[in-house]
């Protein structure tokens, strides 16, 4: 019964993973319209087990919810079904992936969200390779932007450091499973460069360097003979990425027309580094008031989104909603840090690598209920739980 009650939870996440990345495929979007109906399929899971408990009683909790009500009066004083819609759908998205699902499992959690997204995007991203190869450069595979497979790219990079981690600092080193892990990473950062997506990209590079930085905090509470041992296998991960990604002439070639020269091109241009976004996000800002301008605000005065999630908050929700946005980010990734240095679960870097994917990825794209963000929602309730069933 239990076998069954996971594999039917793992196969709901798949599709609410799969429903995120149904926004950046074309004619497909209008099936994304299942996701919250899905998410409360959780939450009739959770009733249906009487041991279950919710931790509620958190900082984040309290001002994400703050977030939803500033923001419902903001759809109210816009007078927008559409604003009220996509801000009880968050609410609902945050109720079962943060308080509900992590509780059906407690620290198994991360697992199953590690396994929902191979599931999900193993077909979206290998499937087209085998079938068209790189048939477009920029490669977009079967997303209608390349900027799009490059976020989803970056994610699964997330998704391969934390694992990498978790192999390293295991009592036992799967060494075969170790240097498969290692392969699709570098394969991950291969799709990054592939896209050309410049935002992509860097959130990569941030990755890596906090993936060190927490890694050596970690290492150095368990001891230096440890730190030594388990950092020769880090190190050796490091050069086989290395070699993978700039040995092969073509790959660096590509590195240097997609990213080098591709921002070099932009910063030239008229358009700038920013390709213009910087002007509508400075209008945005001093436009925004208390409770914002409304769904439409982008595309009625720019005739495109925002092109960055903070700033798409902030014109149509307002200052009141974003500032309560990012403190409930704030308070998330206190809570990430310390959950990945001091927890002994397993996957412990996940929650944290994935709240800075969705963070980074959010400076230069709108990342509103897609993949990044359902992860790091999904992941961070593992966070939430640990720190109501443990100390720190």
């Amino acid at each position: 019964m239990r076998f069954t009650k996971k594999v039917s939870i793992l196969l709901l996440l798949s599709v609410l993973f799969f429903s995120g990345s149904i926004l950046m495929i074309d004619n497909w979007r209008a099936f994304q319209n299942i996701l919250a109906p899905l998410s409360l399929l959780l939450f009739f899971c959770y009733l249906l087990d009487n041991n279950i408990k919710v931790y509620v009683k958190n900082t984040s909790t309290l001002l994400f919810y703050l977030f939803i009500l500033w923001a419902l009066s903001s759809a109210l004083y816009n007078s927008s079904i559409s604003m009220m819609f996509q801000i009880l759908q968050l609410a609902v998205v945050y109720l079962a992936l943060v308080l509900i699902f992590p509780s059906l499992y407690k620290r198994e959690s991360n697992f199953l969200v590690i396994n929902a997204i191979f599931l999900s995007h193993f077909p979206l991203v290998v499937i087209p390779l085998l079938v068209d190869g790189i048939n477009s450069m920029p490669y977009t595979g079967i997303f209608y932007n390349p900027n799009s497979f490059g976020t989803v790219s970056a994610t699964l990079l997330a998704v391969f450091l934390s694992i990498i981690i978790d192999n390293i600092t295991s009592k036992r080193l799967k060494k075969i499973y170790f240097f498969i892990v290692i392969i699709l990473s570098a394969l991950s950062f291969v799709g990054i460069i592939y896209s050309a997506s410049r935002t992509s990209f860097l959130t990569a590079l941030l990755l890596v360097f906090i993936t060190i930085f927490l890694y050596l905090v970690k290492l150095y509470n368990k001891g230096i003979i440890k730190l030594f041992k388990q950092s020769i296998y880090f190190l050796v991960s490091i050069m086989i990425i290395s070699i993978v990604l700039f040995v092969p002439g073509t790959i660096r070639d590509v590195f240097v027309n997609n990213i080098l020269d591709k921002n070099q091109r932009r910063s030239e241009g008229e358009s700038g580094v920013f390709s213009n976004r910087d002007d509508m996000w400075i209008t945005a800002i001093q436009e925004a008031g208390i409770f914002g301008n409304g769904y439409d605000y982008f595309y009625l005065n720019f005739g495109r989104g925002a092109h960055n999630t903070f700033i798409a908050i902030l014109g149509v929700y307002g200052w009141v909603s974003i500032i309560l946005f990012l403190l409930f980010l704030c308070t998330a990734f206190i809570f990430s840090f310390k959950y990945a240095i001091y927890s002994n679960d397993k996957f412990t870097f996940l929650p944290i690598l994935l709240l800075t994917t969705f963070f980074a990825l959010s400076l230069g794209e709108g990342m509103l209920m897609k993949l990044s963000m359902l992860g790091s929602f999904a992941t961070y309730g593992v966070v939430v739980n640990y720190k109501y069933n443990s100390r720190y």
